[in-house]
Formats: structure tokens, sequence, C-alpha cells
């Protein structure tokens, strides 16, 4: 038996699928169009969206290059102290960590506790921007004496 063109029209869905852009006239291929009104998009569907879980809090510590900046403090270890065993600093001031080969400066307390917000290591000078306030104590590794930035 052979079906009309006409027919075989008539009893399937046609699928028409086509390429390029009209200049915007229309939506994009991909938009989903509704029935119910001619040219109107509805808004794509959110499915499993992923979830922020234990988003990572604001770093209130941040390493900055000491070459022009403006130094508020400085921290250094010339024997078994730092030269600041308590500073204050205003919010978004930078304090410059010079450490000699036989001292490092790790954040935290109590002595042993690093608390992650800076380290300076042996040997090493870095500057830092205190961008929140609070008290940001430190300690030294392996001697365990301690300071503290505190920021306002």
């Amino acid at each position: 038996m052979r079906r009309t063109l006409a027919s075989l029209l008539a009893s399937t869905t046609l699928l028409l699928v086509a390429c390029g852009d009209d200049g915007g006239s229309t939506p994009p291929i991909d938009a989903p169009v509704s029935i119910d009104a001619p040219g109107a998009v509805d808004a794509p569907a959110t499915i499993d969206a992923p979830v922020a879980i234990d988003a990572p809090a604001a770093t209130t510590v941040v390493e900055v290059p000491c070459a022009g900046a403006t130094i508020a403090s400085e921290v250094s270890a010339p024997g078994f102290q730092f030269t600041i065993t308590d500073s204050t600093i205003a919010v978004d001031a930078i304090v410059r960590f010079t450490m000699p080969l036989s001292h490092s400066a790790v954040s935290g307390s109590p002595a042993g506790t690093n608390d992650g917000k800076f380290t300076v290591s042996f040997n090493e000078t870095k500057c830092l921007r205190f961008t929140a306030a609070g008290t940001f104590p430190f300690w030294c590794n392996p001697h365990q004496f301690t300071g503290s930035i505190t920021v306002q």
C-alpha cells in the first residue's frame, strides 16, 4: 500500500531544525517557547543547581608587594622575642614582617596553633594587609614566643 506525502505528513509529527541567526527577531533555539503566547519565552527551569556548602570565609590578611607600600608597622625577631609584641593598626594597613634565618611568624593562638591566616617563614620578608578589625596573634616556630596585631 502506498502512502501519499499528504497522508504521511498528517499522521506524523514533523520536527524542523534550523541553524543561523535572523538578527534577533526570534528566540534562540535552546530557549523554550510558550505555546500559549506567540513569541513569549518561558524562563528556563533550574534543575539540580549546585548548592554552595561551606563557602570559604573572606580573607582577612592579604599578602601585598612591599615595594611602594605604606608600612604602618614592622615586625622582626632579632633575638628570642618579636620587636613588636603588640601593635595596633587601622583596617587595611600594612605590616612588614622580616624574619631572620632562625625565626618565623605563624598566625594563631595559643603558640603552636596555626589558624592559617598567615605564615612568614625563616629568612623571609612579607608585607601583609589586614582587611578586617580584630586581633591577630602570631608565634615563632620553633621557639613559641608570641606577638599580636590589633586592627581597629
